[in-house]
């Protein structure tokens, strides 16, 4: 890594602890984490290093943020809801890069960074749902869909977000067998491998995962309201859904796996 990222705006061998080439080659297709670390990197070291802010402090501020997304989606103010999301994406940065700026990184930090992401994913939908319940834009069974996916999700996303299981399983002679590898968060090998396994990662990822893109077209259709009352309901079915389709893909996906592996 020769050159810094685009607008990472710290010395470079701050930005190789802060944003490490490792965390730039992972992240490099999410759309919303890409933008957000021109912001973060910089107030982690020029602002919150220097006053001695902790990684966990940053942790537990993004619980707070994470309820008040939740408290603005519940009494319908959708746009501060969705900026508050968009605000909880930067902080999901900083306290990994104060991690690693402060060496500081510790299995509490990471106990709490998880624990943060699943709270993040209850605050959005969830209580989005019941906003627009409220608001008589949707129905109760869409509702208790929406928390049944993503109740769900959080259960099963740990598989995706740990080491692929089947490790002992390296020849990848199947290119189906080795696209469901690729769909592991930790596959990056296996992604160099198969542009296909790689598309198909980062466009559910990007879609569906925090950091990608649905906080930013949360913003985009809460700025009008009239927008908000004919688009919100619509994307809450399409991702109420997804969540359900991805929670099935990946109980399949381990099933097939399997079954190949043998």
């Amino acid at each position: 890594m020769e050159k810094k990222p685009w607008g990472i705006f710290v010395p470079l061998k701050i930005q190789k602890i802060i944003y490490p080439k490792e965390k730039i080659d992972i992240e490099g297709p999410y759309i919303l984490a890409t933008l957000s670390r021109r912001v973060s990197v910089v107030l982690t070291y020029y602002l919150l290093n220097r006053i001695k802010i902790s990684a966990n402090s940053v942790s537990f501020f993004s619980f707070f943020v994470s309820f008040s997304c939740m408290f603005f989606f519940i009494n319908s103010n959708y746009l501060c809801g969705s900026l508050l999301a968009c605000f909880w994406s930067v902080l999901d940065n900083i306290d990994g890069e104060l991690a690693r700026l402060q060496k500081s990184s510790s299995s509490f930090g990471v106990f709490l960074e998880r624990l943060n992401t699943n709270i993040f994913y209850v605050a959005l939908f969830p209580s989005l749902s019941i906003g627009l319940y409220r608001d008589e834009l949707v129905s109760f069974e869409l509702m208790i869909l929406t928390f049944f996916s993503i109740s769900f999700f959080i259960i099963l996303r740990s598989f995706f977000d740990a080491n692929f299981p089947y490790k002992k399983s390296i020849n990848m002679n199947s290119n189906l067998k080795l696209i469901i590898a690729c769909q592991f968060k930790s596959s990056f090998d296996y992604r160099k491998k198969s542009k296909m396994g790689s598309f198909i990662f980062y466009l559910w990822r990007n879609i569906f995962t925090q950091c990608g893109m649905h906080e930013i077209l949360l913003v985009l259709l809460s700025f009008n309201p009239a927008f908000s009352i004919i688009f919100l309901p619509k994307m809450l079915l399409f991702f109420s859904f997804g969540y359900l389709f991805i929670n099935v893909g990946i109980l399949l996906s381990l099933i097939l796996h399997n079954i190949l592996s043998k």
